[in-house]
């Protein structure tokens, strides 16, 4: 991450569904204490960022716990493994900076729960709720060939 990126960055988050992203609310998350800009990670494809992955270190109570947040690659450069070398970077990086990792998803987000698993990473149920849901994602995954 650079002073600049903010712009590019929004678009990314904005086009991988990530949330109602703007230039005011990225531009707040790198001025919160935590922010380390070498845990922000972008891919180029010529002049063109293309992906992006970031990770916040030093979460929790015991400063010992990162996150794997807001993984996003453009439409035209998904399927390339691009984002599985993004959040790989990622974790190399909380790995020398803290210990753990977690990540937040959707069930609805096959693709990415493909790539978090090959990762080593594991639902975490809070509800009966989420573990039917859980269930239901990794159902659809086995039926499409993308676990055993």
């Amino acid at each position: 991450f650079q002073q600049g990126d903010e712009n590019e960055w929004t678009k990314l988050i904005r086009i991988g569904n990530l949330g109602d992203w703007n230039l005011t609310m990225a531009l707040k998350q790198i001025q919160q204490p935590n922010f380390d800009p070498e845990g922000l990670f972008f891919l180029q494809y010529k002049d063109e960022i293309v992906g992006t992955a970031w990770g916040l270190n030093g979460l929790g109570n015991d400063k010992k716990t990162g996150q794997l947040h807001f993984v996003a690659v453009a439409p035209k450069h998904q399927g390339k493994g691009l984002s599985y070398t993004l959040c790989s970077a990622v974790l190399h990086y909380l790995r020398t900076r803290c210990c753990r990792a977690y990540l937040l998803t959707d069930e609805w987000r096959l693709g990415a729960i493909m790539i978090y698993l090959r990762l080593g990473f594991r639902p975490n149920f809070k509800s009966d709720f989420d573990r039917q849901r859980w269930k239901d994602a990794l159902i659809s995954l086995k039926g499409s060939r993308a676990i055993s």
